[in-house]
């Protein structure tokens, strides 16, 4: 009885163990992914969304200095 109990408990872990060696497989990837792979595309999405200018109209009137 001792020895089935065992078993189970050995799949359970080696379960358990897998899961979370894949689902740390995939974080490393996806950060590979997006680190080197899409460097060139996403540093150009950020320039353009960094470097955009926007008039704006002051809703005051002339600043007067003295």
């Amino acid at each position: 009885m001792k020895t089935k109990s065992f078993n189970w408990f050995k799949v359970r872990i080696l379960f358990v163990a897998c899961f979370l060696f894949l689902g740390f497989a995939f974080i490393v990837g996806r950060m590979f992914q997006l680190q080197v792979l899409k460097k060139e595309q996403l540093y150009k999405l950020a320039a353009r969304q960094h470097h955009i200018q926007i008039p704006l109209v002051p809703k005051r009137g002339v600043i007067y200095d003295r």
